[in-house]
């Protein structure tokens, strides 16, 4: 099982309010499948056409 060390300050990292979702534990599964996730918000299709394709595939 990989796990990573105890941060001092948890909002060094972004990801640090996930670090109970290991999901390799029936736990942690259980609350990764569990939670309610929300689709991203898409740029307008006018703005999205207006980008340059490098920019559009980021």
């Amino acid at each position: 099982m990989v796990t990573r060390p105890a941060s001092s300050r948890p909002d060094d990292d972004p990801a640090a309010e996930y670090g109970h979702l290991q999901l390799t534990t029936l736990e942690g599964w259980r609350g990764f499948v569990t939670e309610m996730h929300t689709a991203p918000e898409l740029l307008p299709a006018h703005i999205w056409t207006g980008l340059a394709e490098d920019k559009r595939a980021c």
